[in-house]
């Protein structure tokens, strides 16, 4: 590059002066950054009956139209009462390093039901349930927080599942969905 900024060589300076100077070696990953999110709130997809790792739980009929939960605000928003059954997965964007917490915020409005129920929440790494939550209907609004410890490397492009039913018309709302060093 010469000593002249030029339109070409402009990204170039820009990359170098906010990534460092490795930022424009074509051979050399970036090193991963610990604040990268887990999951992507527009990226959930339902998960196929036939790999539902939950299936047990499923109803004889799912009715759960695409219009009955995603993101809203940032956040991962579910109404149960027009959707009976929710499977949601999608690759992580990142590793998950061994101790390290994934920890899930959520929150749900009033619940409430014809006769009282139990709702579930459950977080899944490749198919295995890591963590759960049940809250008996009826329950006043509430936040909660899920959270894991992986004992072990999880790789990049693991599958990250999400599993939510229960009775009533009822709203949860994944709030947050991260990872932080164990301390």
């Amino acid at each position: 590059m010469s000593g002249r900024l030029t339109p070409r060589s402009a990204p170039l300076l820009v990359a170098t002066l906010l990534l460092g100077p490795g930022a424009c070696d074509d051979d050399e990953a970036p090193p991963l950054d610990p604040t990268r999110p887990l999951v992507d709130v527009a990226l959930w997809a339902p998960t196929e009956p036939e790999g539902d790792p939950l299936h047990h739980h499923r109803p004889p009929t799912v009715d759960c139209p695409a219009a009955a939960w995603g993101p809203e605000f940032g956040a991962l928003e579910i109404a149960t009462g027009v959707c009976n059954y929710l499977a949601l997965s999608q690759p992580s964007l990142r590793a998950i390093g061994a101790g390290e917490l994934v920890i899930v915020d959520l929150w749900h409005a009033e619940l409430d039901a014809v006769a009282p129920a139990l709702g579930h929440f459950a977080l899944l790494i490749d198919d295995d349930v890591v963590a759960e939550l049940e809250v008996e209907i009826p329950a006043e609004p509430a936040v909660h927080r899920v959270a894991w410890a992986a004992p072990r490397p999880i790789s990049a492009g693991a599958t990250i599942g999400l599993h939510l039913h229960n009775h009533g018309f009822n709203t949860w709302t994944i709030v947050d969905f991260r990872v932080e060093p164990d301390t």
